[in-house]
């Protein structure tokens, strides 16, 4: 039920620290995987990793938030590949500082990074979907898509409307069998947020909030994206999945 033989992945950020996990465990589970981001050496580096696997793929440089792109990437896939099965919408980016700092530019970039880039890529590729019988998407959330963060306004409101875009292409899509489930990632270090994570005092407050005491690692995430993306999930939509280590569930 977990295995993802004959399918074909695309992963948008999959170049990024959680992305490569990701692109690296569906392809072990068994998937033809194209990593996709801006980042064209990376892309190269990562899809050199996935034939190492024994997997099919190839390297890209793409704007997930441009449709023109977006679906030029879909026809070559489905040039080469024949036909796409899973699509992981990762691309995120963070400003951290507080509301009175933040300027107009860099709210606008969170949303269209964040959010906007989930709805065209995730349109453009259900399109193909919906025409084949069906496939399955998973959307990147977060904790802020739940709780308030302090110096992270537009990434929370990003995120946010992240959950509520998945409801949303859960229920117009599930008539054409396509699944749509969200990942929200508790506390992991990236670039992003190392800087800000390696404070003691900030590792000390969220690893003592957090049940398994610890900041997530990379290959947390493989695990419940390998499931969304099988038919081990085959009645899950609609759903957004916390891989946090508990720290949602925190009470007192």
């Amino acid at each position: 039920m977990f295995s993802l033989d004959g399918k074909v992945a695309l992963v948008v950020g999959g170049s990024g620290a959680l992305g490569k996990a990701i692109t690296l465990g569906l392809a072990e589970a068994g998937a033809d995987v194209i990593p996709a981001s801006r980042n064209l050496e990376n892309n190269r580096g990562l899809a050199e990793e996935v034939h190492a696997l024994g997997r099919r793929s190839f390297a890209t440089s793409v704007d997930a938030t441009d449709r023109a792109q977006m679906q030029e990437l879909l026809n070559k896939i489905t040039t080469e590949f024949g036909h796409i099965d899973i699509l992981v919408n990762m691309a995120g980016t963070l400003f951290k500082k507080p509301m009175f700092e933040l300027t107009d530019e860099e709210w606008d970039k969170t949303m269209s990074v964040n959010l906007k880039s989930m709805f065209v890529t995730g349109t453009v590729v259900a399109e193909k979907m919906r025409d084949q019988g069906g496939g399955t998407i998973i959307n990147c959330a977060s904790m802020g898509s739940f709780l308030g963060v302090k110096r992270s306004s537009a990434y929370c409101a990003s995120k946010g409307g992240v959950v509520q875009l998945t409801k949303v292409m859960a229920i117009e899509w599930a008539p054409y069998n396509i699944r749509v489930n969200a990942v929200a990632p508790g506390w992991f270090k990236t670039p992003l947020n190392e800087m800000f994570l390696s404070r003691p005092e900030v590792q000390e407050a969220i690893c003592s909030r957090t049940p398994l005491g610890r900041y997530g690692k990379p290959e947390d995430l493989i695990g419940a994206h390998v499931f969304l993306a099988s038919e081990a999930s085959a009645f899950v939509t609609g759903a957004v999945l916390p891989v946090d280590g508990g720290y949602l569930s925190y009470g007192a």
